[in-house]
C-alpha cells in the first residue's frame, strides 16, 4: 500500500533535481522528472514525487517488506538536508 509525506520546497527546485539525478546515476536507480513531477526506482524501491507551490509531496509505491515507513521518511529528509546544506556552502 502507498504511503506519502510532504517536504518543503526548497528556493532551488531545479539544483536540487540536478542533484539528484546525479546522485541517481551513481547508485544505478532511475530518476526521471522535472519541476512538477517525477518518478524513482532501484533497489526493491518506487516512488514519485509531485511539486506543489510550496511542498513536495512524495509518494512511495513499492519498498521493502523489513523497511519502515517512517525510516524512509528519516532518511529521505536527512539526504535532503544534506544536499541544502553543501549547496548553502558553496
Amino acid at each position: 500500500m502507498p504511503f506519502s509525506f510532504k517536504i518543503k520546497k526548497p528556493k532551488d527546485l531545479t539544483q536540487l533535481l540536478a542533484q539528484l539525478k546525479d546522485e541517481a546515476a551513481k547508485h544505478n536507480i532511475s530518476f526521471m522528472g522535472d519541476e512538477t513531477r517525477g518518478h524513482a526506482s532501484g533497489y526493491g524501491f518506487v516512488g514519485e514525487y509531485i511539486v506543489h507551490s510550496n511542498s513536495i509531496e512524495l509518494i512511495v509505491h513499492k519498498k521493502p517488506f523489513i523497511v519502515s515507513n517512517a525510516k524512509i521518511q528519516q532518511e529521505i529528509e536527512k539526504f535532503l538536508a544534506q544536499i541544502e546544506t553543501a549547496a548553502e556552502d558553496k
